[in-house]
């Protein structure tokens, strides 16, 4: 470092001037490619270390008003902008500095470390930011399986309900599954003539006002699934009697059918790459729709770990209850997520039932295929939960909604496919050269070129108090380490 010297009475500095662009608040110094020219200068007394003026003497044709940044080494290797030129007798020139305390002090700003809240070099995706607000109207997107279920009720099952003597009924109702074949059997016999009772010393239509099949029938009720027979065929017994129908008895043991795993693939937000947190609620909301079962709603959260989830229907096929797991991961030996519970089987009222029982059922089917088609054409929310009341408000609140729709036993329900409807909240476009993103780690300033944010700096430089205090300010507010 060179000193002033005097001259004449006057204080002389050696200065370099500089035509240089940059930030206020960067460190950014002027290298050897920057315009420059080095004269000497007298500095005008009294003055301030920090906002000195200093006077040149240029010659008559000198002007250097296109210079706007100094360096004197003289007063400590300081660095200033030139924030005017005022004009004297005729050749002299005064410059108006004002230090800049960045590129002074650069070398201690980058050799400190310091908690970096923000920065443009590198960030922390799981730290959310809300710098940036985010959109009213969210994207939607739907993934979706084959539906495991069918509404074809030849390719069903029909569970009976009866109450007679069999041992291995549950108390004195004993279960049977029959096919459409068999159930059709069945209907047949208990509401055409009464011979099967072998009553014959009385009328038939007595017969028919002093016996009612039906109260010996407990339940009656359709899945929309294939139930594999395990026990061998028998004739039916209905009360005291046994009809020439074969059935396949239920033990208790053996009530319990799965649907079989089935797995999605878990969208990621479209702007996951600004962070994963947006993975998560509230800018990420995911709903699934299972046929037969109903909504829903599943944690963003939990499910912005993982990249499909597994679902596993397991039905009781005499209590008529189906429990919906939802799984994280791709195999059956996913994480456990969560459940509910909901009526698959649909009720079939015997009492009511006429011959034309399976014309009437295709009626429902075309029903419900009508509902597919509007799937199909792009209403999709609405074809599925049309007939079964509203989801709620999306808008609402951006957290899951733990809430779950059951069908109860809905045909209309049950046509759909599986679908996972996702919701994603983009978030308004981002500066990052001039804002930068969450990093929350204490690092060394220098190893994050670019703009950062520090929170409450620890640092002391060899400077003045007023420097010190303005290194904190640039360095809470932002600023760029160049």
């Amino acid at each position: 470092m060179s000193y002033p010297y005097f001259k004449g009475g006057q204080i002389m500095l050696s200065v370099t001037l500089y035509e240089f662009k940059k930030r206020e608040n960067s460190t950014k110094r002027p290298d050897s490619t920057v315009t420059q020219r080095t004269h000497n200068a007298v500095l005008k007394m009294p003055t301030s270390l920090l906002r000195p003026e200093i006077t040149f003497d240029f010659g008559l044709k000198g002007n250097p008003s296109y210079y706007n940044y100094a360096y004197i080494s003289d007063l400590g290797n300081r660095y200033y902008f030139i924030r005017d030129w005022t004009v004297g007798d005729g050749h002299l020139w005064t410059a108006h500095l004002e230090v800049d305390v960045l590129a002074s002090w650069k070398n201690s700003i980058g050799n400190s470390t310091q908690y970096v809240t923000r920065s443009s070099h590198s960030f922390d995706g799981n730290v959310v930011d809300n710098l940036y607000p985010a959109k009213a109207t969210p994207n939607t997107v739907l993934t979706t399986s084959d539906n495991p279920f069918t509404t074809d009720f030849e390719q069903g099952s029909y569970v009976v309900g009866i109450v007679n003597n069999d041992p291995d009924g549950v108390g004195a109702t004993h279960y049977y599954v029959f096919d459409q074949t068999a159930f059709n059997r069945l209907c047949a016999y208990l509401l055409g003539d009464a011979s099967w009772t072998g009553i014959s010393d009385i009328s038939e239509d007595l017969v028919k006002a002093l016996f009612n099949p039906m109260q010996y029938i407990v339940s009656c009720n359709w899945f929309p699934i294939k139930i594999p027979i395990t026990g061998k065929l028998s004739s039916v017994r209905v009360g005291w009697w046994t009809i020439p129908v074969s059935g396949a008895g239920i033990p208790a043991k053996n009530a319990y059918i799965s649907s079989g795993y089935v797995f999605l693939t878990v969208p990621k937000h479209p702007q996951a790459a600004r962070g994963n947190y947006l993975n998560n609620a509230p800018y990420t909301k995911h709903t699934l729709y299972y046929p037969g079962i109903g909504s829903i709603a599943l944690d963003a959260n939990v499910l912005a770990n993982y990249s499909k989830i597994g679902t596993l229907v397991q039905i009781d096929i005499l209590a008529n209850t189906a429990r919906l797991a939802v799984l994280g991961g791709s195999t059956q030996d996913a994480t456990f997520l969560t459940q509910t519970f909901s009526q698959v089987g649909i009720p079939i009222n015997l009492a009511q039932m006429t011959s034309g029982f399976s014309q009437n059922i295709g009626g429902a089917v075309k029903s419900v295929a009508q509902t597919a088609t509007s799937v199909a054409t792009g209403n999709a929310v609405g074809a599925i939960m049309g007939g079964i009341g509203a989801i709620g408000n999306g808008l609402a609140t951006a957290f899951p909604d733990v809430s779950v729709s059951g069908l109860n036993g809905s045909m209309l329900g049950i046509k759909q496919n599986i679908i996972l409807k996702s919701e994603f909240y983009s978030i308004a476009d981002e500066d990052n050269e001039d804002r930068g993103r969450p990093y929350c780690k204490k690092v060394e300033l220098s190893t994050l070129p670019g703009y950062q944010v520090i929170a409450d700096p620890d640092l002391a430089i060899a400077g003045t108090s007023e420097e010190n205090r303005m290194v904190k300010g640039y360095l809470e507010a932002g600023y760029f380490y160049e």
